[in-house]
């Protein structure tokens, strides 16, 4: 092709046609333009579409996992409402005169063991590395920032005042509980010193509210928040 050309510049040099010369000259410069043109745009559209396909691959890992997340938050709004019902059973049983029957020695477990909640960050750790930016979709790169930056740390923030009262709880149990089988059953060693102990009473009041508000941020804020992401990825995976 090149020879092709360099006979027809010859040729018109030579018969002194300069003027044909100089207009086939911007001629096939215009043609390595264009080729030049063409070849980046092959180039970034080949780009475009690997972004796009790595996106994709991103929000469906992400997709998985907040699926997983969801199915944890959902056990965790269960078990912290199940523990504050217990905490107020206990608590009406410590604040009367009823006596001691055995459904009690479930409800004194129940209300002093805890959940924590495991999210599967590795999807949202990658697309960090990748670059957040990779999503392009602008409402949904923020639902996923508020998802993994806010949403998640604000249920560890009431997680870590559940942690902070495990050295009371401890000790209460070791005072108390002769029998203390997790996740079955607590059997206290003496039912009436019990319920003169105005610390046990106190942690059992703290852990009935901490646990009732617990409750509502994995059953509300946690639930949507989740189940909203979910529903954007699919929509955006979708569209695409």
């Amino acid at each position: 092709m090149i020879k092709f050309f360099r006979r027809i510049r010859q040729h018109l040099l030579a018969e002194n046609k300069f003027g044909k010369y100089v207009l086939y000259a911007i001629g096939e410069i215009a043609l390595v333009v264009i080729g030049i043109l063409i070849a980046l745009s092959v180039n970034n559209n080949n780009e475009l579409r690997k972004l796009q396909q790595l996106e994709t691959k991103s929000l469906e890992e992400l997709k998985r996992a907040l699926e997983l997340d969801l199915s944890d938050i959902n056990y965790n709004a269960k078990r912290h409402k199940n523990a504050q019902l217990s905490a107020e059973i206990v608590l009406e049983a410590l604040n009367t005169d009823l006596p001691y029957h055995d459904s009690l020695s479930i409800h004194f477990e129940r209300s002093t063991n805890i959940t924590v909640f495991l999210p599967n960050l590795g999807p949202y750790e990658t697309l960090k590395a990748r670059g957040l930016d990779l999503i392009e979709n602008d409402s949904l790169r923020n639902e996923i920032s508020k998802y993994y930056e806010q949403d998640i740390k604000f249920a560890y923030y009431f997680e870590d005042a559940n942690i902070q009262m495990w050295p009371m709880k401890f000790e209460l149990i070791l005072d108390h509980f002769d029998e203390f089988r997790m996740f079955d059953i607590a059997i206290p060693v003496d039912y009436k010193k019990l319920k003169e102990d105005r610390r046990f009473k106190s942690y059992i009041k703290l852990t009935s509210n901490l646990r009732g508000i617990e409750s509502n941020v994995y059953a509300n804020r946690m639930h949507s928040s989740c189940s909203k992401l979910i529903e954007l990825i699919d929509r955006e995976i979708t569209k695409g």
